[in-house]
Order: structure tokens, then sequence, then C-alpha cells
């Protein structure tokens, strides 16, 4: 969800992977994007990039943050999610660990920041939360937890000119 209009505020509805905000701000735009591991490996992020790219504006210039996600403490995957991973160009192997039952771990907020950064983003202007919604159950929804009712909100909007 992008916009450019400073009376609309976005407030999506997150689900526990890496919610907004994403406030990619450049004066008169901001985008709120929600990342799992299909949109990180799928370009979600450097779609958005290109997009502000396309309208001006200079990576470097981003305000931007990743918001708590499930971390790799807690994000057990299969070997295929890992595989799908690797084919991103910002890829290392410190996002990935194997876990306790020999199945890998991804760093989704690991690989989501190596792509902004890969994409020249400031790393002197990332605001990002870096709290697992696993492991803080007084204060985070999470589905993979057995939450079934909470929800995750989250708020972005340009100021009045």
């Amino acid at each position: 969800m992008t916009t450019i209009n400073p009376h609309l505020e976005t407030a999506p509805m997150l689900l526990p992977t890496v919610p907004p905000p994403f406030p990619l701000r450049w004066g008169f735009w901001i985008a709120a994007l929600h990342a799992g591991w299909r949109g990180a490996v799928g370009g979600i992020l450097r779609r958005a990039v290109a997009l502000y790219q396309d309208l001006g504006g200079a990576p470097r210039d981003l305000v931007w943050a990743f918001g708590p996600c499930i971390q790799p403490c807690h994000f057990e995957v299969g070997p295929e999610v890992v595989d799908a991973a690797r084919s991103d160009a910002a890829w290392h192997e410190g996002l990935a660990h194997p876990g306790p039952k020999d199945r890998p771990h991804l760093d989704l907020h690991g690989l989501l920041r190596a792509q902004a950064l890969d994409l020249g983003l400031d790393p002197g202007r990332d605001g990002s939360l870096p709290r697992c919604t696993f492991c803080e159950p007084e204060q985070l929804f999470s589905y993979r937890r057995g939450d079934l009712d909470g929800r995750q909100w989250g708020w972005a909007e340009l100021p009045n000119p």
C-alpha cells in the first residue's frame, strides 16, 4: 500500500511476519508493506524501492523500519524456503541456521535488512524493532504460538504539508 496523499492514513492489519511500518518516506511518499518469507523472496521490498525511484526518490533518503515478527529463534522452515531465499542477491549464509530438530531456521528480519542495504538504504535511517512475536506472548500476537484471536496493527501517515 503506497500513497502520496497526506490526508490518507494507512493502518493495515498485520500477520505475525514482518509488518509495517516500512515507512519509506521521502517528502511526499510513504509505503506500508507486509512481507512473510514469500514476499521477501518475491521481491516486495525491491518493488517498493523501485516504485519510489520511479517517482524520483533516492533509496539513501528513505526512512525505514521493519516491525516485530517471528525471529530466527522460532522461525522453523523447510529446506525449500532456504533454497528460495538463497536466490536473492542479498543472501548470506548467516541468515539460516539449523534448529534443534535439524530443520533450518530463517532470519526474516535479517534477509529484509540485507535486501534494504543491498538496495542502498541508509542503515542510519533504520528504525526497525527486531522483537520476536513468538517469544513475547504478553506483548505480541503470534498465530504460530497458537493465538487465534489476537491482531497487530501498523500505522503510517504522511504529515500535512
